[in-house]
């Protein structure tokens, strides 16, 4: 049902959905300035990352370098598949539930300092919504793997898997990733209709972030 507000501004008197942010963004932005609920699309991402992760791992033992250095460690081969799925299920998820917070907090000291409208729990409702784009970034991953017998050690989805250059260049490629460039576009259109910043603003927001990436990614790659 639609209804209008006093400020004669129409959204949809419904909760936004995870699946919606895909193909129908910007009414899930109004639905989130409206009613900035996270709890059951934290819930649902956190236990599919999670799940995505932990395929990511067992994939990973098929990797032979990676086999090797486990069995010089002293694991046991019929562990390794197990111990890495354990292993980075539990970083993914840690991962996805600080990245939420972090990127949150981000987004609300900066629109602060540009003179936004919007509040911390719809920013969090935002970041939260958004996940579901690094969901799907470690999904693709893990079909990577799969279907490279363990090969393929990044996601196909970013450049970082096809141009093989090492240090900080590697992690500056792993930025430039489908899903994070599509995460940019949409922090930027969701800035802009629940924050109520310009475009140019929100686009100041949503580059610093996605600048904040590519400096992480690179010292960590370094």
């Amino acid at each position: 049902m639609r209804v209008t507000t006093a400020g004669s501004v129409e959204y949809i008197q419904t909760k936004p959905s995870v699946w919606g942010v895909l193909w129908a963004p910007d009414r899930q932005w109004e639905r989130i300035r409206a009613k900035p609920v996270f709890g059951g699309a934290l819930a649902v991402l956190a236990l599919m990352e999670t799940l995505s992760g932990a395929l990511t791992g067992s994939f990973l033992s098929h990797n032979p370098a990676v086999a090797h250095a486990l069995l010089q460690a002293g694991f046991p081969e019929a562990w390794m598949s197990p111990f890495l799925a354990w292993l980075i299920g539990l970083f993914s998820l840690v991962g996805l539930l600080l990245n939420a917070l972090v990127t949150s907090v981000l987004t609300w000291l900066m629109m602060k300092g540009l003179g936004g409208q919007g509040t911390f729990r719809q920013l969090f409702s935002l970041q939260t919504h958004m996940l579901v784009l690094m969901v799907l970034q470690t999904a693709v991953g893990a079909i990577g793997l799969l279907v490279t017998d363990g090969w393929l050690t990044k996601p196909p989805s970013g450049l970082a898997a096809y141009i093989p250059v090492e240090g900080g260049w590697s992690g500056l490629l792993m930025t430039l990733d489908l899903f994070m460039v599509w995460r940019l576009i949409l922090l930027a259109r969701g800035m802009r209709i629940i924050c109520r910043l310009s475009t140019a603003r929100s686009w100041v927001v949503a580059c610093l972030l996605f600048l904040l990436d590519v400096i992480v990614n690179t010292i960590s790659a370094s």
